[in-house]
């Protein structure tokens, strides 16, 4: 865009998100996509006001019009008239004052009413926005989504390009923990590099880990760079799109092969580095719901975030 205005598409897939210069756009609406959407997703995290699943938005703006998109309640207004315009003037005055007065309180614990701390973390997709974790009062990053380095370029990211990214984060943030997630590539993720034949519903094909397992090359490249990067902050791995605790130990077994390969050439990395899933998938749900019953008598649960375990409230 060569000037500031409101984006309407049918649907924009992550890497097109990804391209979309927060300081021009000023609003995004989609015909396609939910709430879920990795569209909405990255709109969130660039600040960017979005509507979408808005069915027949195209057909009912013209270059020109006055828009106000509202993704507070999802409302897309078009040639709003002079009250309407005053009343979100106002709004977006009052959401400003929120801002601010939140902005002064970022560094405060997170406890709720009953006295339980919470540990708040920001989920980034490269190492340009690690300022901003600090700058938001974040206490690490739960989510590098690494597939990011992967998108809109002519030729993948070598293993050196990729080491002096993760190592980027973590110096910069330790020594908060950055937990990074492996590639997850496939559904409304394309890498065109990669070649991937279209499946009927790619969201379940091969992706994510499935696509990391079958591709040893490119996994073993990744892996490579994140060990080598583990020396230089606080590092935690997690896997995307489990369903089988088999995807683990093989990954388990990639990760211990290229360790002592690293300690041959007198690499330095962390002597402990948590290894974790991303429970997304129906089975990993099912299964991490049934094995937390089994092993926490009284519907105990123990949280994500390496808090002791808190009851719940009596079913």
């Amino acid at each position: 865009m060569t000037k500031s205005g409101i984006v309407f598409a049918l649907d924009l897939t992550p890497s097109e998100t990804s391209l979309l210069d927060s300081s021009k756009v000023l609003g995004l609406v989609t015909e396609e996509g939910g709430k879920t959407s990795h569209t909405a997703i990255l709109a969130r995290a660039l600040n960017i006001p979005a509507v979408v699943g808005v069915k027949g938005a195209l057909a009912r703006v013209r270059e020109g019009d006055t828009v106000i998109v509202d993704g507070e309640k999802g409302d897309v207004l078009v040639c709003p008239d002079e009250r309407t315009l005053e009343f979100y003037r106002h709004r977006l005055e009052e959401e400003r004052k929120i801002r601010k007065m939140l902005a002064a309180r970022k560094d405060l614990p997170a406890i709720t009413p009953d006295g339980f701390q919470i540990k708040v973390v920001a989920n980034i997709g490269g190492p340009e926005e690690a300022g901003t974790v600090l700058s938001a009062g974040a206490e690490g990053v739960g989510l590098f989504r690494t597939e990011f380095l992967f998108l809109n370029r002519h030729t993948l990211p070598s293993e050196e390009e990729q080491f002096e990214a993760y190592k980027k984060v973590l110096a910069q943030l330790a020594p908060r923990q950055v937990i990074i997630r492996t590639l997850d590539i496939g559904g409304d993720k394309e890498v065109p590099l990669l070649k991937l034949f279209r499946e009927q519903n790619p969201f379940l094909g091969l992706r994510a880990i499935r696509l990391c397992l079958r591709n040893k090359e490119l996994f073993y490249t990744q892996l490579r760079a994140i060990l080598r990067a583990s020396g230089f902050g606080n590092l935690a791995i997690m896997l995307p799109m489990v369903s089988d605790i088999v995807e683990v130990k093989q990954t388990k077994e990639i990760i211990g092969q290229i360790k002592k390969e690293l300690a041959a050439r007198g690499e330095k990395i962390a002597e402990e580095i948590p290894l974790g899933i991303m429970v997304e998938t129906p089975a990993a749900a099912i299964m991490a719901g049934f094995n937390i019953l089994k092993s926490w008598p009284g519907h105990q649960v123990y949280l994500s975030s390496g808090q002791p375990p808190r009851p719940c409230a009596p079913c």
